[in-house]
C-alpha cells in the first residue's frame, strides 16, 4: 500500500464536471461482472444527469476456472431484444497497477504519447505478456509537477480478442474491460471510507478519500487462514495504517448482514454493507432492479462507461472513429472532409520539420536509456547486498550450536533471526533490528506492497512470537530512485 502526500480538490467531483463535455459512445450499457464460477449483470441507463438501473440479474457458471464456453452459456442465457449493444465486462484477466510516475513538468506540458510510454514503462514488470501484445488505459489523478498518482490497466490481447469473440456470439459489442480494482474504486463516491470487494478466493479493497488518490491492496485466501479471518486481517490493514475513516463498506458475493454484524464486535470504525443509495448519494441515480452487493463492481464499470467520472479506465482496443461514422451515414461527408484537411495540415507540417529535430530526439532517448541502465545497476547492487546479508545469517546459523549452550531467552533469539531469514520475501530487504526492552523492531524496505502483509502473516502464523504488530508502512521518500517504494517497521515480542 501506498500513502500519497498530494493536496487535490475531489477528484470525483473534478471528473464529473468535466465529463459533462466527454459525449458518451451510448446512453445505454450492459455490464457484465465475470469472476470464477458467478457472473453478474446490470444495465444502465444515462439521460444527462440522470442515471436509471433497469436490469440485473446473476448466473452460477459452476467452474472455478476461466471456462469460455461456459462463460459464452452464462451470457447467452441473460441476453434478450431489449439487451443494448453496448457492452463492458469486469475480470480480473485485466492487470492493474496504481502507482506515481515522475513529471517534473506537469501533465499539460508531456505530449500523450510520452504520457503513454511512462504508463507502459511502469506497467511492464507486472504483466506475463510483451507490451506490443497487450492494450493499455491509464489516468493521472493530478496535473501537478513531480510524482504524479496513475492507476494503469492491461490486457492481453489474445485474452480481450477471446472475451470479444464470446460477446459477439450473444449478439453483444464488447467496448471495454475492467479491472476489479478500477470497477471497486467507482462503485462509490471518493469519500472516508474503504471499500472492500469480498469473493471466496481473492478480498481487494481500496481506500477512498476526497483529498487523496485511492489506496489498493488485495489479499489472497491462503489455506491456513479461514475467509473471514482473511478479511478481518485487510480491515485492521487499513484501519490501523490510516487514520479518520469514516466507515467500511463492504461488497462481492459473499458480503452479509449476519457477517457485518460479527465485524462490528471486533471493530470501532462503522462497518455496513454496501447500498446503491449511501455510496451514490450526490448522483440522480435510480432503479427498477433488485441490486445487492454483488452488483456493485458491474455498476462502477458501467458508470465509468457512461463517462459519469470522466474518460472511461476501461481497457480497449480502441474502435476507430470511422466505424462509428459508419453507423451514422449523416456524417460521413464531414468526417472525410475533415480527414483531406488532416492529410493536407499534416503533409505541410511534414515538409517544414527539421531534420536536426529529430536528432535531438535520438540524442534524449540515448540519455533515457543510460539513466535506466543505471538503475538497473542499482538495483542489481542493492539485490547483492541482500544476498550478503543473507550470507550473515547462515553465519550466524552455524554459530548456533554455541548459542545453545546460553539462557533459553538468548535461544529465543536465535529462533528468531532463523525464523525472519526464512520468512522473509525476495523483494524486501531489512536495514536493521532494534530491540528496545522485550521488543524488536524490524525496520526494512520491500519492492511490492503485497509481500510486507505476506511477511507479517509468516511471522504470526510461528509460536516464537508473543505478538506481532506491523507499526509503520509508507512510501520510502529517501529512495528517489524508486528502487524500493516501500518502508515498514514492524514490532516483535518473543515467547520467554
Amino acid at each position: 500500500m501506498r500513502r500519497a502526500k498530494l493536496k487535490f480538490k475531489t477528484v470525483q467531483e473534478n471528473l464529473r464536471k468535466k465529463s459533462k463535455n466527454l459525449p458518451a459512445l451510448s446512453k445505454r450499457v450492459i455490464s457484465i461482472n465475470i469472476s470464477k464460477g458467478k457472473l453478474e449483470a446490470v444495465i444502465v441507463k444515462r439521460k444527462g444527469d440522470r442515471i436509471n438501473i433497469v436490469f440485473a440479474h446473476e448466473v452460477d457458471i459452476k467452474s472455478n476456472t476461466y471456462d469460455i464456453n461456459r462463460i459464452n452459456q452464462a451470457i447467452s442465457s441473460i441476453v434478450t431484444k431489449y439487451i443494448p449493444k453496448h457492452a463492458v465486462c469486469v475480470t480480473d484477466q485485466v492487470k492493474f497497477l496504481a502507482t506515481e510516475i515522475n513529471l517534473p513538468s506537469g501533465i499539460k506540458k508531456i505530449p500523450e504519447d510520452k504520457l503513454e510510454a511512462a504508463a507502459k514503462w511502469e506497467m511492464g514488470p507486472y504483466i506475463d505478456f510483451s507490451l506490443k501484445n497487450g492494450f493499455f488505459s491509464y489516468r493521472f489523478l493530478s496535473d501537478k509537477k513531480g510524482m504524479v498518482p496513475v492507476l494503469i490497466s492491461a490486457v492481453n490481447k489474445d485474452i480481450f480478442y477471446d472475451f470479444f469473440d464470446v460477446f459477439k456470439d450473444s449478439n453483444l459489442s464488447l467496448y471495454s474491460v475492467y479491472s476489479p480494482e478500477v470497477a471497486l474504486a467507482y462503485s462509490s463516491e471518493w469519500k472516508n471510507r474503504i471499500l472492500i470487494n469480498y469473493e471466496e478466493n481473492t478480498i481487494s479493497g481500496v481506500l477512498l478519500r476526497a483529498e487523496s488518490p485511492p489506496v489498493f491492496h488485495t489479499l489472497s485466501v491462503e489455506k491456513e487462514i479461514s475467509q473471514e479471518d482473511t478479511l478481518k486481517n485487510l480491515i485492521e490493514m487499513f484501519t490501523t495504517s490510516f487514520e479518520n475513516i469514516d466507515e467500511v463498506v463492504i461488497a462481492g458475493s459473499l458480503a452479509s448482514e449476519e457477517m457485518v454484524e460479527k465485524l462490528k464486535k471486533e471493530f470501532l470504525t462503522n462497518i455496513r454493507l454496501w447500498n446503491l443509495k449511501q455510496d451514490f448519494s450526490k448522483l440522480e441515480l435510480s432503479s427498477e432492479a433488485n441490486i445487492t452487493p454483488r452488483h456493485a463492481l458491474a455498476i462502477g464499470a458501467a458508470l465509468q462507461e457512461l463517462r459519469i467520472f470522466g474518460p472511461p479506465l476501461g481497457v480497449t482496443d480502441r474502435v476507430s472513429m470511422l466505424k462509428q461514422l459508419k453507423r451514422n451515414l449523416y456524417f460521413l461527408p464531414i468526417f472525410l472532409f475533415v480527414l483531406m484537411m488532416f492529410g493536407f495540415m499534416g503533409h505541410y507540417n511534414y515538409t517544414k520539420r527539421n531534420i536536426s529535430y529529430y536528432h535531438s530526439e535520438i540524442s534524449k532517448l540515448e540519455k533515457e536509456k543510460g539513466r535506466l541502465l543505471k538503475l538497473k545497476q542499482k538495483r542489481t547492487n542493492l539485490i547483492s547486498k541482500r544476498d550478503k546479508f543473507k550470507s550473515q545469517i547462515v553465519e550466524l546459523e552455524n554459530k548456533e550450536k554455541y548459542i545453545k549452550s546460553q539462557s533459553a531467552y538468548k535461544n529465543s533469539v536465535i529462533l528468531f533471526l532463523k525464523n525472519i531469514s526464512e520468512t522473509i520475501p525476495n523483494s524486501a530487504i531489512l536495514k536493521e533490528i532494534e530491540q528496545k526492552d522485550d521488543v524488536f523492531y524490524l525496520k526494512g524496505y520491500s519492492i511490492d506492497s503485497g509481500k510486507i502483509s505476506e511477511f507479517v502473516q509468516n511471522l504470526l502464523s510461528s509460536e516464537l512470537y508473543k505478538e506481532v504488530k506491523l507499526v509503520d508502512f509508507v512510501k520510502n521518500i529517501q529512495d528517489k530512485n524508486n528502487v524500493f517504494p516501500f518502508q515498514f517497521t514492524i514490532s516483535v515480542v518473543l515467547r520467554r
